[in-house]
């Protein structure tokens, strides 16, 4: 069995694109859920939004 080593950081606002992609992933496995409720695709938040949250989490 091979040790997988995981850095963990804070996010910075070049990652939005991963934070984007993984808020996609969350988003489809609630829509497989409750499609009811969850479309399938979509945006909660603007990238704005989300950069601002980035950046105003920094010390």
């Amino acid at each position: 069995m091979t040790d997988t080593h995981y850095i963990i950081r804070k996010a910075e606002p070049r990652d939005l694109e991963a934070v984007n992609d993984l808020l996609q992933q969350v988003l489809s496995v609630h829509h497989k859920g409750r499609p009811d409720l969850f479309n399938e695709i979509g945006k909660k938040y603007t990238d704005a939004e989300e950069t601002r949250w980035i950046t105003a989490r920094r010390p």
